[in-house]
């Protein structure tokens, strides 16, 4: 039993000790009150049992969530060292290769570690559209790739 339906008990046990008459308002109102004060009592100490079982889920939860932010850095930091891979297909020999902007050279062509041959290279990026529908030639030296998403499949052309 909480403290507070004890001390609704007590109160309870005084009034009946002194034997007061039921008949009349007073009476009544003091009934009525203590009756009262005691469901009062019983809905605070249902509430805290509530508040208990939140703060117990709660407690879980933030275990959970750190498990969680534990494995997501790990997997970032694993990512992290791809996040600017490009990945494309060799025109002459059809291998799919991937490499980084800094491998791009200034003529914005990469090498096909299979094949050994040159390969103009333009990622998807909005400036490598927008040179290319001005028809001039596009020597993209992946400045375009490394501010962009990252992870990109460009197009060999």
């Amino acid at each position: 039993m909480g403290v507070l339906k004890e001390k609704v008990a007590y109160l309870k046990g005084l009034t009946e000790g002194m034997e007061l008459p039921k008949g009349k308002d007073e009476g009544k109102i003091i009934i009525l009150i203590l009756e009262l004060l005691g469901d009062m009592a019983s809905a605070v100490e249902a509430m805290e049992v509530i508040q208990d079982e939140f703060a117990d889920d709660l407690g879980d939860l933030e275990d959970e969530v750190e498990e969680l932010n534990e494995i997501i850095c790990e997997e970032y930091e694993d990512y992290d060292d791809d996040y600017n891979s490009i990945l494309t297909t060799c025109e002459n020999c059809g291998v799919d290769i991937e490499f980084t902007p800094d491998e791009i050279n200034e003529d914005g062509k990469i090498i096909c570690p299979a094949c050994k041959q040159e390969i103009d290279f333009c990622c998807d990026c909005e400036e490598c559209k927008a040179l290319e529908a001005e028809g001039s030639e596009v020597a993209d030296t992946g400045e375009g790739m490394a501010k962009g998403k990252g992870r990109g499949r460009g197009k060999a052309k």
